[in-house]
């Protein structure tokens, strides 16, 4: 678990899981990851990246736990409107405290309400 702990090298290491197809994997050490100490912010985005690619229907409860303070919000919101997860998108915008992108995202796509 201590491979995750360098925010510098998450980037490397889910691309090494994934290039192997070993997604479900690669979750399992992101999720474990979590009850540790003095987690790198990388970790909570990159999870949340897994969730909104492999796991959609985990990713609203997750960016409603974790929100703004812990996420990358421009990096989750670029793969929350790639996979049209515009639900997902609209929490994540609200919990940064984006009000104007959020009724954008509503106005833009209300076949997703």
């Amino acid at each position: 678990l201590h491979l995750v702990m360098h925010a510098d090298e998450v980037d490397g290491l889910v691309y090494a899981y994934e290039s192997r197809g070993l997604t479900t994997q690669c979750l399992t050490l992101l999720e474990s990851s979590l009850a540790l100490e003095r987690i790198p912010n990388a970790i909570y985005t990159e999870l949340a990246i897994q969730y909104a690619r492999h796991r959609p229907e985990q990713l609203a409860s997750y960016i409603q736990r974790y929100g703004a303070s812990r996420l990358n919000v421009p990096k989750v919101s670029q793969v929350c409107a790639e996979g049209h997860l515009w639900s997902e998108l609209a929490t994540l915008l609200m919990t940064a405290g984006d009000h104007e992108r959020v009724l954008s995202t509503i106005l833009d796509h209300p076949m997703a309400w």
